[in-house]
C-alpha cells in the first residue's frame, strides 16, 4: 500500500510540472477561478459565437472562460497596424513604459462562449509579460493577418453586435468605472502590475470575446555591437583617458540589455578577457599600462554566449628608445667636404633628427654631415 501511495503521488507532481512547463511555453504562469487554457487541436470556427448559423455559430466551448494565444512574439506595431488601436491601454489602466512599438508583443484571446453567468464567478490568467492593452470591439475580435489560426476560425465581419462586451453598448467602447467588478454588467479588470486580465461575463451565446496584448518573453540577441572612440599612443607607460562610446548595440528584442568589457595584450583579435565590474557604454581603464593594450565592448539581450563585439580600440605603448650614440666616424677630408658616422644600436622604427638638420639613411643608420659644423 505504502508502494503504491508514492507511486499516486509522484504521479500527481509529474503532471503539476508538465502543466507548469506547458503554461509557460504561452507566456502564461497561471490560470485561477472559471479560466481554462486551450491553445492547440482547436475546433473549425473555434472563434464563432454559438448562434446565427452561419454568421456566427458553433464556436470552442470548454465550459468556463478561455485563454487562447493567437501569435507569439510579434513586433507591437505589426498588431497595431493590423488591428487597430486598443479599446482600453493607458496611463493607471495598463502598462505604458515598453519604449518603441518594435517590442515584441504576445497575442491572446480571452472568452466566454458558453451560455453561462460567470460575474460573480470570474476568471483570471495571470501573463509572464505585462499587459499593454485590450481590444473589446468586435471588429478587433475577429480574424487579423498575423493569427496563427486561419481566418475560418474566426466569426464574419457582420458578426452580431451581442459579441462585442455589453457595457460598450452604452458607454461607446470609452472604459467605465462601473465595468470593474460589477455583478450588475460585464466587466473586466488589470491587475497585479498589469500581469493579471480577469473577466466575469453574462454570455447571451454570442460569445464575450477580449484580445489582449503583453510584452513578450521571447527573447533575441542583437545584431548590432556599436563602435568605439579615443585610440592613444604615448612613449612609454602612460594612463589612458576613457574609451567613448561612438554608438550604442543594436537589434535584438526581450532579455536585458548587457554591457560588458574585454582587454587583451596579445593582439587585436585574440587573447581576450573578461573586465570585472565593467558594465557600461563606455570604459576609463583605472591604472598606467605598461605595453599596447587593446579594449572591445560586448552586448547581448539574453545570454553572454550571444554577445556581439564591438572592433578593438588601441592604447598604443611605443617603447622608448634608447640615447643615440656615435658609432665609427668619418672625417671629412680635402677632398671630400663632407664625413658621416653610424648611430650605434641604430632602430629603424626610431626617428632620429638632428640640429642643425642632417640626413640619415633609414636602412643604415649612417648619418651624413658638413664639415665645420657641430651637431646634436
Amino acid at each position: 500500500m505504502r508502494k503504491l501511495r508514492i507511486h499516486i503521488f509522484s504521479t500527481i507532481l509529474f503532471f503539476l510540472y508538465l502543466s507548469q512547463s506547458i503554461f509557460s511555453q504561452y507566456g502564461i504562469t497561471s490560470v485561477t477561478g472559471t479560466m481554462y487554457q486551450k491553445h492547440t487541436s482547436l475546433p473549425a470556427r473555434a472563434f464563432f459565437g454559438q448562434k446565427n448559423y452561419p454568421v456566427n455559430c458553433c464556436g470552442y466551448q470548454s465550459g468556463s472562460n478561455t485563454v487562447t494565444i493567437e501569435k507569439e512574439g510579434i513586433p507591437l506595431s505589426t498588431v497595431l497596424s493590423q488591428v487597430g488601436s486598443f479599446d482600453y491601454s493607458g496611463s493607471g489602466k495598463t502598462y505604458t513604459a515598453y519604449g518603441s512599438n518594435s517590442i515584441l508583443v504576445n497575442v491572446y484571446l480571452v472568452y466566454l462562449n458558453d451560455p453561462l453567468n460567470l460575474r460573480s464567478s470570474p476568471g483570471y490568467v495571470n501573463f509572464e509579460g505585462k499587459i499593454l492593452g485590450v481590444y473589446v470591439q468586435k471588429t478587433k475580435t475577429i480574424s487579423w493577418s498575423s493569427s496563427d489560426f486561419a481566418s475560418s476560425y474566426y466569426p464574419a465581419s457582420n458578426v452580431p453586435g451581442g459579441r462585442t462586451l455589453e457595457p460598450t453598448n452604452w458607454n461607446s467602447g470609452s472604459y467605465h468605472s462601473s465595468w470593474v467588478n460589477s455583478s450588475a454588467a460585464d466587466y473586466f479588470q488589470v491587475t497585479n502590475s498589469y500581469t493579471r486580465f480577469t473577466i466575469g461575463c453574462n454570455n447571451g451565446k454570442p460569445g464575450d470575446f477580449f484580445r489582449i496584448v503583453t510584452i513578450s518573453n521571447t527573447c533575441s540577441e542583437p545584431t548590432g555591437s556599436g563602435s568605439l572612440g579615443n585610440p592613444q599612443s604615448n612613449c612609454g607607460s602612460f594612463n589612458p583617458s576613457t574609451i567613448t562610446n561612438s554608438s550604442s548595440g543594436s537589434g535584438g528584442s526581450g532579455g536585458t540589455p548587457t554591457y560588458f568589457w574585454q582587454k587583451s595584450t596579445t593582439s587585436n583579435s585574440s587573447g581576450f578577457s573578461t573586465i570585472s565590474g565593467a558594465t557600461s557604454t563606455t570604459y576609463n581603464p583605472p591604472s598606467t599600462i605598461t605595453q599596447t593594450t587593446w579594449y572591445r565592448r560586448a552586448y547581448y539581450r539574453c545570454n553572454s554566449s550571444g554577445s556581439v563585439y564591438t572592433s578593438a580600440i588601441e592604447k598604443t605603448v611605443y617603447t622608448i628608445p634608447s640615447i643615440p650614440t656615435a658609432g665609427s666616424i668619418t672625417q671629412p677630408t680635402c677632398a671630400t667636404a663632407t664625413g658621416s658616422f653610424t648611430i650605434a644600436s641604430y632602430e629603424s622604427t626610431s626617428t632620429y633628427t638632428f640640429t642643425p638638420s642632417a640626413a640619415v639613411n633609414a636602412a643604415s643608420g649612417v648619418v651624413t654631415l658638413a664639415a665645420g659644423a657641430t651637431y646634436t
